[in-house]
């Protein structure tokens, strides 16, 4: 399992999801108002929520399939010359 980030913006009634804090920062920093280090501490036991956004910290289950190793289909072009 690995954990994710849902950013809610609630001006734009938006969703976001994100793997790490530091992308979510990236892209958002500048909207959020708050600081990096300052989520980076948070330990997200209840949402982080501050008037225009939520950030909650959940997890996301991947399949366990093994991914089968297919071969690409190849075409091959043959060109025929006649010889006179």
């Amino acid at each position: 399992m690995r954990k994710i980030y849902h950013l809610r913006i609630k001006s734009l009634e938006s969703d976001y999801y994100f793997g790490d804090l530091t992308i979510l920062y990236k892209l958002w920093g500048h909207f959020l108002d708050v600081s990096k280090s300052t989520l980076e501490k948070y330990d997200f036991k209840e949402p982080y929520d501050k008037g225009n956004f939520t950030i909650k910290k959940s997890v996301i289950q991947l399949s366990t399939r093994r991914k089968v190793n297919r071969e690409t289909p190849t075409l091959t072009v043959t060109t025929e010359i006649e010889s006179k």
